[in-house]
Order: C-alpha cells, then structure tokens, then sequence
C-alpha cells in the first residue's frame, strides 16, 4: 500500500468587523483566526478553528493521533509521511511521529548555525540553476 501523506498547515484566516474570538496576531499585523488544516492527498481531513493567539500548531499531534488510529482501523498496515512547515517542528509532533512509526518532514527555521551547514549546497543549487538557464 502505498504512505498516506499528510500535510499540516496553520493559515491566517483575516477578519473584519466584531467576530467571536477575534484577536491580533502580531506576525501577520491584523485581527484573524488561525485555523489548523490537515490535508491527505487533495482531500481535507480536519479543520480546528482556533483564534490567533494560541499556537497554530496546537493539537496537531492529538488530531494525527485521532486521524491515524481510524485509519488504521481498516488498513492495519497503512504508512504514513507527515509533513509540514517550520511552525511544526515541535517535539511533541516528532515524538508522536516516531512512536506511531511514520515517517515526517517537518521544517527547521533558519539560523545561524542551520545556514552555516546549507551554505554549500545552496551555492551548488545556485550554480547549477545558472547553468540549467543558459541551455
């Protein structure tokens, strides 16, 4: 059978007038909710509205968890793939990945150190790019 993929993603959904709930988020500079989504294929599995002062990320290693166990229901052997932004890369969500026995790719935010170690790939991505564009 071949992995399910599921991808998580927290948007900011902006609001306008005197909703429920309607809070500021600083890093996106306006009053939204910021909802959870996960996604399996093209199809959505689950939204959480949640207003924006909470983490966006919050439960998702609860709503695998809830996902996956009846998925696995009807198909036991089900893989999976769990992946998402830097926004996930949270050890609650890496440890739930690794004892469920699924496999993740979860985004790191960019530092200091991390962009020590990727500058010489870069570099190479970035000349071989300059070439693929003078064929």
């Amino acid at each position: 059978m071949p992995p399910h993929s599921w991808i998580l993603g927290a948007l900011d959904v902006q609001l306008h007038g005197d909703q429920e709930l309607k809070q500021f988020h600083g890093y996106y500079d306006h009053h939204c909710y910021l909802p959870l989504y996960v996604f399996c294929g093209q199809s959505m599995r689950a939204c959480l509205l949640w207003p924006s002062r909470i983490d966006g990320t919050k439960h998702a290693a609860a709503v695998l968890r809830l996902l996956v166990s009846r998925l696995r229901q009807a198909w036991p052997e089900v893989r999976m793939i769990v992946r998402g932004d830097f926004g996930f890369c949270r050890q609650r969500l890496i440890r739930w990945c690794e004892r469920a026995g699924g496999q993740y790719l979860i985004g790191l935010a960019r530092n200091k150190r991390l962009q020590a170690r990727v500058q010489p790939a870069e570099a190479v991505l970035a000349r071989d790019y300059e070439r693929a564009g003078e064929k």
